[in-house]
C-alpha cells in the first residue's frame, strides 16, 4: 500500500455512536454471544469495545479506523459476503434511519448535509426526481476494504430507503451501483420508487 494512503487511513476515525449502534442492531439479529464471538474475532474484545457494545462509549469519542475496517471484515468472515450486507442494510433501513427522522423531516437535502457532516466524505446528489434519486459520495466512511468483487455502503443504503419512505409514504429501494470497495472512483447510489 502507498504509505500517503496508509498515513490517511490510520487518521480516518469512525463515529463512536455509529459503531456503538451497529453493536446493539447486530444484537437483534445475533444476540449478545454472537456480537462478542464478532469482537473476538477481529480481536476487538477489549474492555473499550464492550463499552462500545453496552452502550458505554463516550458520544464525542471516535473509533480508529483500523478498529472498524477489523469488526467489518470479520462480520463478513463469519457471516459470508452477501448476509453481512443485507443485516447491514436493514440496520441502516430500520435502526438509523429511524434515529434520523429529526433530519428527513427537513427533507432529502438537509438529510444529506447532515450525513455528510455527522460521517464525512463528500456527498452530492445528482439526480433528484419523484420516483428516482443518484447520490454520489466520495471518499465514503464506510469503505472497509479494498479490491472487492461488490459493494460494501449496505448501511447508507438503507438510511437512503428508509429517509425516502418517510418523506413520500411510498416504498423504496436502493442499490449501490458503484463502490470505492470495487476500486471505483467513487460510490453510486441510485434509489427507486418500489412501483
Amino acid at each position: 500500500m502507498n504509505p500517503n494512503i496508509k498515513k490517511m487511513e490510520e487518521k480516518r476515525k469512525i463515529s463512536g455512536t455509529l459503531f456503538s449502534a451497529m453493536l446493539f442492531a447486530l444484537d437483534a439479529f445475533m444476540g449478545k454471544d454472537g456480537v462478542i464471538s464478532i469482537l473476538r474475532f477481529a480481536n476487538l474484545d477489549s474492555e473499550e469495545f464492550l463499552d462500545l457494545y453496552n452502550a458505554n462509549y463516550p458520544a464525542n469519542k471516535s473509533v480508529p479506523y483500523d478498529h472498524f475496517a477489523r469488526f467489518m471484515n470479520a462480520l463478513n468472515n463469519i457471516l459470508g459476503h452477501g448476509t453481512d450486507g443485507e443485516i447491514i442494510y436493514h440496520y441502516g433501513k430500520e435502526y438509523l434511519g429511524i434515529k434520523l427522522i429529526p433530519y428527513i423531516s427537513s427533507g432529502f437535502e438537509a438529510l444529506i448535509a447532515s450525513l455528510e457532516s455527522w460521517l464525512g466524505g463528500s456527498w452530492h446528489i445528482l439526480k433528484n426526481s419523484d420516483d428516482n434519486y443518484i447520490i454520489k459520495i466520495k471518499n465514503s466512511p464506510l469503505i472497509y476494504s479494498k479490491g472487492l468483487h461488490s459493494c460494501t455502503c449496505y448501511m447508507i443504503g438503507g438510511i437512503f430507503s428508509c429517509a425516502m419512505e418517510q418523506l413520500t409514504g411510498e416504498k423504496y429501494v436502493t442499490k449501490e451501483m458503484k463502490c470505492m470497495s470495487k476500486g471505483d472512483e467513487s460510490c453510486l447510489f441510485e434509489i427507486k420508487k418500489i412501483k
